[in-house]
């Protein structure tokens, strides 16, 4: 079963973190909120250039660094 959840907010981060970001790049951060009420703070499973909109339905899913899989939003499924 998907994890499936609403943008709450949307920004873009400026700021490079070696250890877990792999761009240089600005990257987004989401903000997106579950039926229950739960909210995550999360980037995306890919590099992109525009975010969806506040109150988007988005898919959560999971991403690779290093040994970790972190949650993040799938734009491209």
């Amino acid at each position: 079963m998907p994890l499936l959840g609403h943008v709450h907010a949307a920004s873009w981060i400026h700021r490079v973190a070696p250890a877990q970001i792999l761009t240089e790049r600005p990257y987004p951060l989401l903000d997106i909120e579950f039926a229950a009420g739960h909210r995550l703070v999360l980037t995306t499973t890919s590099a992109t250039t525009t975010v969806p909109p506040v109150g988007a339905a988005v898919r959560i899913a999971f991403r690779r660094v290093g040994n970790t899989a972190l949650p993040a939003v799938d734009l491209d499924g």
